[in-house]
């Protein structure tokens, strides 16, 4: 398979972008806005049909078209990700050689071709001319071969010297967009499990973009990065839930702006910083939690930072899917109980000290 940021090479190289291609500097010098792909990837993703694929126009798309097709590849249908709105998609296929193939037109890297097999023992390689990527993880099986500012044609005659006489799964145009949504949806569920983008993964990224970064502008990729992942957890577990439960929608818009998601896995500077935004903390206290961080398990910060807002926590759930999180309500005084939701699929586990009632 941008990080997200959001690479992860063919579909999910969406993941890498946030964190590889949409680095913006400010005066050369600086680190003036980090857009980090995480930060708009869900865990899964829907294609939908582009009726006016305006971007196929622009002279690296129709070039890389005219090529494919001149070396086997048949043209299918363009297509737009309703989750990620910078992203264009054309999907070609060589039936022959079983290789898909991924015209990419993304807001932060631009036109790239990605050519990828896929074989029935589960491994895959992928070649592309992505700009940004090499500094992200692949899945056990997965080779990426990263080839900038060669021709198309070389990477047709790459990936089919790495694939020799060995034969693919076959692919087709037909369904292109069950095979790039399955294969987005398994590589984020490996980088969920592994805990989301490490800090190796963003020094290696942000170097590739920045010629000499300072330890401070990696850091603040890093945090951006990893507050983006809780984002996206969050919102992916309420998408888990609403298909879950059986609630309205009035019982749901109070429902999610009083949970907290956690996990003592969760990045901790991150993790303030999600909390400072969901119980509207003041900026001059934030720097007095991330201390604390460094003194006491995370459970116990979060635990100090709702009891100085004056609130209590209610355990309302235990979610192993898309990640292992616990699920808390935020009572204030005056507010009402909001203990709706109870989910049956696992045992609760409560914060050490027990959950506040």
């Amino acid at each position: 398979m941008f990080f997200q940021v959001l690479g992860i090479a063919f579909f999910g190289l969406i993941v890498i972008s946030a964190v590889g291609g949409s680095v913006l500097l400010w005066k050369g010098r600086y680190l003036h806005k980090i857009r980090a792909s995480l930060q708009g990837s869900p865990s899964e993703v829907t294609l939908v049909k582009d009726a006016k694929p305006m971007w196929i126009r622009h002279p690296r798309a129709q070039s890389a078209i005219r090529i494919l097709e001149h070396l086997g590849f048949e043209k299918g249908d363009c297509y737009r990700v309703s989750e990620l709105s910078g992203v264009r998609l054309m999907g070609l296929c060589c039936p022959t050689d079983h290789i898909l193939a991924v015209l990419h037109r993304h807001d932060g890297m631009g036109v790239f071709v990605e050519l990828s097999v896929f074989f029935p023992t589960g491994e895959e390689i992928t070649v592309t001319d992505a700009p940004h990527g090499e500094g992200m993880e692949t899945r056990p099986g997965v080779t990426r071969i990263y080839m900038k500012k060669v021709r198309v044609q070389d990477l047709v005659l790459e990936i089919r010297k790495r694939v020799m006489h060995r034969i693919g799964v076959s692919v087709s145009n037909e369904r292109f967009a069950e095979i790039y949504e399955a294969a987005y949806r398994k590589e984020m569920e490996w980088r969920n499990a592994k805990g989301g983008v490490s800090d190796k993964e963003v020094s290696q990224v942000v170097a590739s973009v920045v010629a000499v970064p300072s330890a401070g502008e990696v850091q603040l990729v890093m945090d951006d990065s990893k507050l983006s992942e809780i984002l996206r957890w969050e919102s992916d577990v309420l998408n888990y839930l609403r298909h879950s439960e059986d609630l309205s929608v009035g019982q749901w818009t109070t429902y999610e702006a009083s949970m907290l998601l956690f996990s003592e896995s969760f990045h901790p500077k991150a993790y303030v910083h999600y909390l400072a935004g969901k119980l509207g903390i003041g900026e001059w206290l934030i720097p007095y939690y991330l201390e604390l961080t460094g003194k006491m398990p995370l459970s116990e910060v979060l635990r100090s930072v709702v009891a100085d807002q004056r609130g209590h926590m209610e355990l309302l759930a235990h979610i192993e899917a898309p990640i292992q999180a616990q699920i808390f309500g935020i009572k204030r005084p005056g507010e009402g109980v909001r203990t709706a939701l109870r989910l049956k699929q696992a045992e609760p586990v409560s914060l050490a000290g027990g959950a506040s009632d």
